[in-house]
């Protein structure tokens, strides 16, 4: 069947090559995949739609799921989560900034924007209030 109708991907006529009927549009086969740079992997019936773009289910729910604030971690959440300092956090991620250890219950005491446990808080603002001191 020859048609007139333009791929959205490629922005050539469809023509007489196999196409796939999705978001109200008639697609290039080989032209509807993943909008994700990193993945593009072909899509079939099974896809979502990410700002109006095709996605596979894969990256769409990593899109759409919380990460862990940790630079190291970057995992995907599940379970308990605690949130702090406008972020997600795993609960042996979020950890106090003196000594390392895992902030328990998601408490912690702010100094200079950072997390602390209440020893190493006071042992902060003691350095600092030294500090200050000495000016």
């Amino acid at each position: 069947m020859t048609s007139r109708a333009t791929c959205p991907e490629c922005r050539t006529e469809v023509g007489n090559q196999p196409t796939i009927f999705a978001q109200g549009q008639l697609w290039h086969r080989e032209h509807f995949r993943c909008s994700n740079a990193e993945c593009r992997r072909p899509l079939d019936a099974n896809y979502q739609v990410f700002e109006n773009r095709p996605m596979c289910l894969e990256c769409h729910a990593n899109r759409r799921v919380p990460r862990c604030a940790l630079e190291t971690c970057q995992q995907v959440l599940a379970g308990e989560v605690y949130f702090a300092l406008d972020n997600y956090w795993h609960p042996q991620c979020f950890r106090c900034e003196g000594c390392s250890r895992p902030l328990e219950g998601g408490n912690y005491y702010l100094v200079e924007n950072r997390p602390y446990d209440l020893a190493c808080h006071w042992g902060r603002r003691l350095a600092l209030q030294n500090r200050t001191d000495q000016l």
